[in-house]
């Protein structure tokens, strides 16, 4: 249906009206909110300015109680401490107390309990080195602290005494072969001390603690004495200085020993003569052989007390020290006064080589190493001697022919024998001869020549 323009006009005009009426009544109640905004932002304001005065009142009261807090805070953190101090400096001082009539008894009978209030000591120490206060008390416990180790010294001396065992030197020797070599499976069953516990935890106190120098000293002098002791022993029980009893069970061994080292076991004539002269070798070999076997089992006995491998190595060198060079100026004057055969000085000269590395690393160690160069220049001098005395006496004897009747004569033995150990013991011998005689290799051959030269 089609409307005319008139109605369209007035159709506009009552939609212009309608809209003209909600915007009036929206323009008011904006009017409202506005109103009502401005009544809620004064209220916020004013409730705000209270906020701050009362924020400046209250700062004004509790700032001044804050600070009062605060040092009423550090006053009761300062009282703690005080109270701590207090409370460890009580129980410093009778920890102090407690070792100073320990030490004052002298002997600290129960070592655990002993080293135990060291340690308190030590702690004790440290903690009044922190305070200023407590220097003079600090310098007496350190003087305390001082009399507990020497205590602890002295009682190490004293048990190093009282464990530390000789061997007996039958079992020594039963340890040895017939070549003077040690028998290892056998050291098992020799102890020359009988219980490092308790010198094992000195020990290991001191070398943490306190000075360990002076434990050293006492250990490596008295176990070196200990050394010396059995070796005397040993030389006293093969020379004969013992009683028969004590000798009994060991003669048949060293009788033994001797004629190996003679190379006369069949000998009926001057078999005693020649005995007696090599025995004087064989107690040059005991010697070295024994002293091989403790400086072995004091090597075992140092590595259980001071564990420390440096520590060790210093305490083991200053234990041997003085018994090897005993041993070997010993051993270098038996070899420059001995008169015997080349069998004896043989059974040296192998003793000497096998055992060369052993031997010069103990004497470097301990600083004797031209003691020991001198001594084995001596063995291989003296064994090279005797070679070259027995050819010139076959050589000067008349008697050294087979004689006729076609009996076999003393002489002719005799340089069988000795023909046959050098045949027997050529390596050696050519050894022997290449250190001491000039002419390389063919040294050994050029003396087997002579000898025969020296039979016809």
């Amino acid at each position: 249906m089609n409307t005319s323009p008139s109605q369209q006009q007035q159709q506009s005009a009552d939609d212009l009206q309608k809209k003209l009426i909600r915007d009036e009544e929206w323009l008011k109640d904006l009017k409202d909110c506005l109103g009502k905004s401005e009544n809620i932002r004064g209220n916020i304001c004013s409730i705000l300015d209270n906020f701050q005065d009362r924020i400046g009142r209250l700062n004004e009261t509790i700032a001044p109680l804050h600070e009062k807090t605060s040092v009423i805070q550090r006053k009761q953190q300062n009282v703690k401490k005080l109270m701590t101090i207090i409370d460890a400096s009580i129980q410093f001082f009778g920890k102090s107390m407690e070792l100073e009539n320990t030490v004052r008894d002298g002997s600290p009978s129960h070592l655990d309990d002993f080293l135990e209030k060291m340690e308190s000591l030590k702690e004790a120490m440290s903690f009044f080195k922190t305070h200023q206060t407590y220097a003079s008390k600090k310098e007496n416990m350190q003087q305390t602290f001082e009399s507990g180790c020497s205590c602890l010294e002295t009682e190490f001396g004293s048990l190093i005494k009282s464990e530390t065992q000789v061997v007996d030197p039958i079992k020594i020797i039963e340890c040895l072969d017939e070549d003077y070599e040690i028998l290892s499976f056998r050291l098992t069953n020799l102890k020359t001390i009988k219980n490092v516990e308790k010198l094992n935890k000195i020990a290991k106190w001191m070398l943490k603690n306190g000075n360990i120098s002076t434990i050293r000293e006492k250990y490596a002098n008295y176990r070196s004495e200990n050394i010396q002791k059995t070796l005397k022993m040993i030389v006293d029980q093969q020379s004969g200085s013992l009683t028969p009893a004590q000798r009994q069970t060991r003669a048949a061994f060293l009788k033994l020993a001797i004629k190996k080292a003679t190379g006369r076991s069949g000998d009926k004539v001057g078999e005693a003569g020649d005995v007696q002269k090599d025995a004087t070798i064989n107690s040059a070999l005991l010697l070295l052989s024994a002293f091989l076997i403790l400086s072995q089992l004091e090597t075992d006995v140092c590595t259980a007390i001071f564990e420390d491998v440096s520590e060790v190595a210093n305490v083991f060198r200053e234990t041997i020290a003085k018994p090897l060079r005993n041993v070997l100026e010993k051993c270098t004057i038996i070899l420059e006064q001995y008169e015997g055969s080349f069998a004896g000085m043989l059974l040296m000269a192998k003793f000497s080589i096998r055992n060369s590395n052993q031997l010069h690393t103990l004497s470097t160690n301990v600083d004797c190493e031209q003691l020991y160069v001198t001594f084995n220049q001596q063995v291989f001098r003296k064994s090279s001697q005797l070679i070259s005395d027995f050819i010139d006496k076959l050589s000067n004897d008349h008697s050294r022919f087979v004689p006729e009747d076609g009996n076999v004569h003393q002489i002719t033995s005799n340089t069988i024998k000795f023909l046959n150990i050098l045949a027997k013991n050529r390596p050696t011998v050519n050894q022997i001869l290449e250190i001491t005689v000039t002419g390389g290799k063919s040294t050994a051959a050029h003396f087997f020549g002579n000898i025969f030269f020296s039979l016809f």
